[in-house]
């Protein structure tokens, strides 16, 4: 109580860690970005955390970030869908609740994607991998079509 009007945003990992501390902050009016970086499984883990916790409250949640959502999907690289942890965070969002889903699903733009994909340094490994997530990211995507 005495840091709250220190405190701004709450991130990923701290969700993770406390989720209810993370959903009773939320209720006071700090803010909560589910993203951290191309990290995709903080933000997964985060995310299952809270909607254990409430899952009325995590909807409000993932409707205030849908933005971000979007726009880190459609900015990011081949980094993205290195590991499988975006799609695991998609997937957990398309199973929880398929209207926020389409929301997400809605504002995606393949274009933008196809456009970002080589502007990182990425291993050829890693690169098979991305590609063969992305995929999988355009069948999920697709799944609401």
């Amino acid at each position: 109580e005495m840091n709250l009007s220190n405190i701004s945003v709450l991130f990923s990992p701290f969700l993770f860690i406390t989720p209810k501390c993370s959903i009773d902050l939320y209720q006071k009016g700090i803010s909560i970005d589910l993203l951290t970086g191309h990290w995709w499984h903080y933000s997964y883990f985060a995310l299952k955390e809270i909607v254990n916790e409430n899952p009325l409250i995590s909807k409000d949640i993932i409707k205030s970030n849908i933005c971000e959502i979007i726009n880190r999907i459609n900015t990011g690289t081949a980094l993205n869908f290195e590991s499988t942890y975006c799609l695991k965070f998609l997937q957990f969002i398309r199973d929880f609740d398929i209207e926020l889903f389409k929301m997400i699903s809605n504002g995606i733009d393949k274009n933008k994607i196809s456009e970002n994909w080589d502007r990182c340094g990425i291993s050829k490994k890693g690169k098979q991998n991305a590609d063969m997530c992305l995929q999988k990211f355009y069948n999920l995507m697709s799944e609401t079509d």
